[in-house]
């Protein structure tokens, strides 16, 4: 055995890096469970439109990639890593706690400004770590000695943040739904309580390891060094433009190294690659938000896992990540660079993004059919109301934002209208009714709100109750609902098999009615009982609908509502924009990082790294003013980014070759990179 082969074996794999990967894990799970359900929390609890939802989503993500910059500087200008990460992650962790309290049932005000409180301490805090932990678990091996335990390293901390993300996208949204808590059908304090604690684990886990760290003290921050070079470059232009230089920056050289100037010159090639790439970033975050609420109008259930959730179907961007990038490196690129097929990383990084293109001509086409159902409860900038007529009057009623409209007693009208004022006017009852009675009332309907009012009463006496209020309609079952005229006891049960549901008529209503809470029916037929005496049978027909059973003791009837609500095109039908987006993001994202480092001279990849992730934050704001300005239909706007996105890929092409980056291959596994050898005027 060699010298430098027992000095391998000797040092042996850095213990320590392992509360660095455990941290990670537990902070990806945080980050990713938290945001996977925060655009439905908008819009469901906070009562945002969908466009005003996607635009604060966007606005966190932005925030969440601007703000490592930051942590760079702090960290390598001042106090290190391992102060930076400890500091901001407590700021995290505060974060997320207000967070969490901001969705108990404080008032509405409190709950809104402590939400949006929590979401910016979060940024800051992800954002400030994002470029320290990778790195300081770098630090902690000895090179070169354990070069190929580093390389292990980086390739299971990957690793850690995709099974992070997994399991945190998974398991929120179930948090999320399937528990109750504090009267409502959902529990969202769960859902952003339980990526607190792991974010509070995180931390514990990384002190932990503090005995054992290898600190390395500040070295300067190259960012801000090579902004001075170019805001040196730029001023010396204006006060001596007669003094001629190859290139601009070279003004710069009185003040700064040969070296730095030269390196900045590299860089600002890099930089102006990058103009177009925030457009991909702009479609891929909106897995998170278009795409969610796109689902949220979809058929998520299944006989054999139960339902799906809209915000668990990004799960499979992380699950195929893990199982694709080493297909890709171990199978899919040595078969290419042997054809010679996409053997130039640009090339790679054009066809990730036209895949990302078609990933949304596939969400458009998805989003056509689902138009194409004219459900009432589509419009989501839109409130929605529903009448059920259980009197035994045929009326006539007017909507002040309809026409007249005659409703059969045991029938319906749905109907919805922009947030506002509804005046419902209800008269010319027929036979057996007086035609003298009339009812006139004026409702508020909010944004995305599901509102039912239910027309009851005898011929001498009609009455209008509002029923509910709700947004949380299940789906997969018919959400089902019992009023009746007395508090008494019901029991449902299914024809088929014999299984009973029993509910309780304790809600008390406005004009003597009382109301159960809802249960979820399947499709098929069903009996009725009330305080043991039956009623009569009635049918689901439909799964994903609305029932109101109403139940007239003394007449000894029943009537019965069904409603369909959803869109009966299955969630799964996403799933191959979700596939054709997740390829793109490998041939895109992972080879344009690398392709980028590859390039950057050695001191500038940091500075690398930092732009990058300014291209993610700049496309959050893209997403922003589009949702913004209301200029188009969701169809529209879904084949609007697609458009863009092929642009921009036809435009980075036309940048990769004037910059003289089209000649550049992928290196092979231990091929050297090669060096800069063009200049440009750039």
């Amino acid at each position: 055995m060699s010298k430098e082969e027992l000095g391998k074996d000797m040092l042996g794999y850095p213990k320590q890096v392992f509360f660095i990967l455990g941290n990670e894990f537990c902070e990806r799970f945080s980050f990713y469970g938290m945001r996977a359900v925060l655009s439905k929390y908008l819009k469901d609890d906070l009562k945002f439109s969908e466009d005003t939802s996607t635009s604060i989503f966007h606005a966190f993500g932005f925030l969440a990639y601007f703000t490592p910059i930051f942590g760079a500087i702090l960290a390598d200008n001042y106090i290190g890593k391992f102060k930076t990460i400890f500091y901001v992650s407590i700021i995290y962790v505060f974060g997320h706690l207000i967070k969490t309290i901001g969705a108990t049932p404080v008032p509405f005000s409190a709950q809104v400004a402590m939400s949006f409180v929590g979401l910016i301490l979060i940024a800051i805090g992800t954002g400030g770590i994002k470029p320290c932990v990778a790195s300081f678990g770098g630090d902690q091996f000895t090179l070169p000695e354990q070069q190929n335990h580093l390389e292990k390293f980086f390739y299971i901390f990957y690793l850690s943040i995709n099974v992070g993300s997994f399991f945190g996208t998974l398991l929120t949204p179930k948090f999320r739904k399937d528990v109750y808590c504090f009267g409502k059908e959902s529990c969202y304090p769960l859902a952003f309580g339980f990526p607190a604690l792991l974010m509070a684990v995180a931390l514990i886990l990384f002190l932990l390891g503090k005995p054992f760290y290898k600190s390395v003290e500040p070295q300067g921050n190259i960012l801000l060094k090579v902004l001075k070079v170019y805001s040196r470059g730029i001023s010396q232009r204006f006060k001596s433009s007669k003094t001629k230089v190859s290139h601009w920056l070279d003004r710069s050289k009185d003040k700064f190294d040969h070296q730095l100037v030269e390196e900045s010159k590299i860089l600002l090639k890099i930089f102006a690659l990058y103009l177009p790439l925030p457009v991909f970033w702009t479609l891929f975050d909106q897995q998170g938000s278009r795409w969610v609420f796109q689902g949220n109008k979809m058929n998520g259930w299944s006989d054999i896992i139960g339902e799906v959730k809209p915000d668990q179907m990004s799960t499979i961007n992380p699950f195929l990540i893990v199982i694709l990038i080493p297909l890709f490196n171990f199978a899919v690129y040595p078969v290419l660079n042997k054809l010679n097929i996409l053997t130039k990383p640009l090339h790679r990084m054009f066809l990730g993004g036209m895949l990302a293109a078609l990933a949304f001509v596939a969400s458009a086409v998805l989003q056509q059919t689902i138009k194409s159902y004219n459900s009432p409860f589509y419009e989501d900038s839109h409130g929605n109301y529903y009448v059920m007529n259980a009197s035994p009057c045929k009326t006539s009623t007017y909507f002040m934002q309809h026409d007249i409209e005659v409703i059969e007693n045991g029938t319906s009208a749905v109907h919805s209208m922009e947030p506002g004022m509804l005046n419902i006017n209800i008269k010319d009852a027929q036979l057996p009714c007086l035609s003298t009675l009339s009812i006139e009332d004026s409702f508020d309907i909010k944004v995305g709100e599901f509102s039912v009012f239910l027309l009851h009463g005898s011929p001498d006496q009609l009455y209008l109750t509002k029923i509910l209020e709700d947004t949380q309609l299940k789906r997969g079952h018919a959400k089902t609902m019992v009023i009746g005229d007395q508090s008494s006891q019901i029991v449902i049960k299914q024809l088929k098999d014999a299984n009973t549901i029993s509910l309780n008529l304790t809600q008390k209503l406005d004009n003597g009615l009382f109301a159960s809470e809802f249960t979820a029916l399947a499709k098929g037929k069903y009996s009725i009982t009330q305080d043991e005496k039956e009623f009569g049978a009635f049918e689901v027909k439909e799964i994903n609908s609305i029932v109101h059973i109403y139940i007239e003791s003394q007449s000894e009837r029943i009537e019965v509502f069904e409603e369909h609500g959803f869109v009966n095109v299955h969630i799964f039908w996403q799933v191959p924009q979700y596939v054709i987006l997740t390829v793109g993001e490998i041939l895109f994202s992972v080879t344009g990082l690398e392709f980028s480092y590859s390039q950057a001279p050695t001191s500038m990849k940091a500075v690398v790294q930092a732009a990058w992730l300014v291209t993610n934050a700049l496309g959050n704001v893209l997403v922003i003013i589009v949702s913004g300005v209301h200029a188009f239909n969701r169809v529209t706007e879904l084949i609007f980014f697609s458009i863009l996105m092929a642009i921009c890929m036809i435009i980075f092409l036309g940048l990769g070759y004037y910059l003289g980056f089209m000649s550049k291959k992928v290196p092979e596994a231990n091929e050297p990179v090669e060096k800069e050898t063009e200049t440009s005027s750039l």
